[in-house]
C-alpha cells in the first residue's frame, strides 16, 4: 500500500506516535509432548508467520525472506549470509536435497 491509497497527498502533515501496549500474555506450552507435535494455536501462529514472510513467487521461505523475518521479529539487521540463516538453510538442504 502506498500513502496515496489512504488519501495522503504531497505536503500533508502526519503526526505519528508510538504507543506502548502493556499486555498480560500468559505463558503457554507450544508443544504437545504426548503427541509430539505443536499445539494447534502454535501451529496457526507459525503458519501465519511463514505465509507472511515466504517469497510470494515460490511460496517458500528464502534466505532473503528469512532476513525480513528476523528484522520483523527482532528489529535486528542482518543479511542472507548471516550464520543463523546459512545454518538453517544448510540443515534444510541436507534433509531435502531438491530444495
Amino acid at each position: 500500500m502506498v500513502l496515496e491509497q489512504v488519501g495522503l497527498k504531497n505536503g500533508d502533515i502526519v503526526t505519528v506516535r508510538k504507543v506502548a501496549i502493556q499486555e498480560d500474555i500468559p505463558v503457554v506450552p507450544i508443544c504437545d509432548f504426548a503427541k509430539q507435535k505443536l499445539t494447534p494455536k502454535a501451529e496457526a501462529i507459525f503458519s501465519e508467520w511463514y505465509d507472511k514472510y515466504s517469497d510470494p513467487k515460490i511460496g517458500k521461505m528464502t534466505p532473503e525472506s528469512a532476513v525480513n523475518f528476523i528484522l520483523g521479529a527482532t528489529n535486528e539487521q542482518c543479511d542472507a549470509e548471516d550464520s543463523r540463516i546459512t545454518g538453517l538453510f544448510g540443515e534444510y538442504a541436507k534433509k531435502d536435497p531438491t530444495h
